[in-house]
């Protein structure tokens, strides 16, 4: 090979849409390291009590690109993360423009989920 990546594209259509799917083998690879994570967390056990008098922990600042990324931090963090979404589920995610405030949104984030794969090119 020449060094460059291969890359793989599959179109199909399914009710009308066309779908893209590129880079396969990368999307496979983040498709079983989230469902392992999602099994690894699943099966931690429940964090001890705080002792008494303890202050409880600031929650981590998490920014998502997707309302379906919102839910599945939330789900993953619960009540140890805030999470925000820059995008509310009703504009496209290829024509998204992020506005100033969603760039300080993201400055201030300790995690940035995204789906990538040339999804949020913007990001």
């Amino acid at each position: 090979m020449n060094g460059k990546p291969r890359v793989v594209a599959l179109t199909f259509r399914m009710c009308g849409v066309t779908v893209a799917a590129m880079h396969a083998r990368r999307m496979a690879l983040a498709a079983i390291l989230a469902l392992t994570a999602g099994a690894f967390f699943s099966r931690m056990p429940a964090q001890a009590a705080e002792p008494p008098g303890a202050r409880p922990a600031t929650p981590l600042n998490v920014v998502v690109t997707i309302p379906v990324l919102k839910d599945l931090a939330g789900r993953v963090g619960g009540s140890h993360v805030k999470v925000v979404s820059l995008m509310s589920g009703l504009e496209s995610e290829h024509t998204y423009s992020p506005k100033p405030s969603d760039l300080v949104e993201i400055r201030n984030a300790r995690v940035l989920l995204e789906v990538g794969v040339g999804l949020e090119v913007w990001v």
